[in-house]
């Protein structure tokens, strides 16, 4: 672990169509501190190769490739293995962050003594561009209910328990178990009311959709938390109705 500096983690899998507006966005960061390791996970539209010729002469750029398609929770994981930082930051391959947003989150993690941090962020769909005001505080126990965290706005403090990995057995909703994992360790985490990213909303995208991701959902809650059928039903719910508010302006 090198004091001081943040690793960003990025699975990429055929993400040639916006990929060099988030590289821009990561150059450009005012933290210069930084190491930015991406996983690409064998993609069929020349994505390796694109972001090859796009890293040269960065040498805190490292750029892995997976052999065969594995999913977001192992790129993640293997790219995890390589960060040598105090810090952990993600951004997917098609996500913005403001120039200041691993300053300002630093300073937000260190103001609010806290492990993990999180942002607001704007929400860019295909017709419109709106804010999503995430909670001052979240808990384990609040988190069951909703979750407002997202991984493009994270940063996390690995000085006292270390760098979490994704379980590579979940189909979806691994990002949540993420979280929920965290703040097992953690007694809460902090968000930053200030919109320091954009988050790409795309209708064929797997988070998208809630109906369908009410049995992973589920799962996530009465098969990887261990709780009552009942409680799972109950939170499930509960996530359900607060995602079709989260979306419900978002075209």
């Amino acid at each position: 672990m090198r004091e001081g500096l943040i690793s960003i983690i990025t699975p990429a899998y055929q993400i040639k169509t916006f990929f060099k507006e988030t590289f821009d966005c990561v150059i450009a960061q005012t933290y210069k501190d930084w190491q930015w390791i991406i996983c690409e996970d064998a993609s069929l539209d020349g994505s390796y190769e694109f972001i090859s010729d796009l890293i040269k002469g960065h040498d805190n750029i490292i750029l892995l490739k997976n052999e065969v398609n594995s999913g977001s929770a192992k790129s993640r994981n293997r790219a995890l293995r390589r960060a040598e930082g105090q810090y952990i930051a993600f951004i997917d391959a098609d996500d913005l962050w403001k120039e200041s947003f691993l300053e300002e989150q630093l300073q937000f993690l260190k103001d609010t003594n806290s492990r993990l941090v999180y942002s607001s962020y704007y929400r860019l769909a295909e017709k419109s561009n709106t804010i999503f005001h995430v909670k001052r505080k979240n808990t384990y126990k609040s988190l069951l209910y909703t979750c407002d965290i997202s991984p493009s706005t994270v940063l996390y403090n690995t000085e006292q328990y270390g760098v979490f990995y994704f379980r590579e057995n979940l189909v979806k909703r691994e990002d949540y178990a993420y979280w929920l994992s965290m703040l097992k360790k953690f007694p809460y985490c902090y968000g930053n009311r200030k919109a320091l990213a954009s988050v790409r909303i795309i209708k064929t995208s797997k988070t998208y959709d809630k109906k369908k991701l009410w049995k992973y959902q589920y799962h996530i809650y009465r098969n990887v938390e261990k709780l009552s059928r009942f409680a799972s039903f109950w939170y499930t719910l509960s996530w359900s109705i607060h995602g079709v508010f989260k979306y419900l302006f978002v075209k």
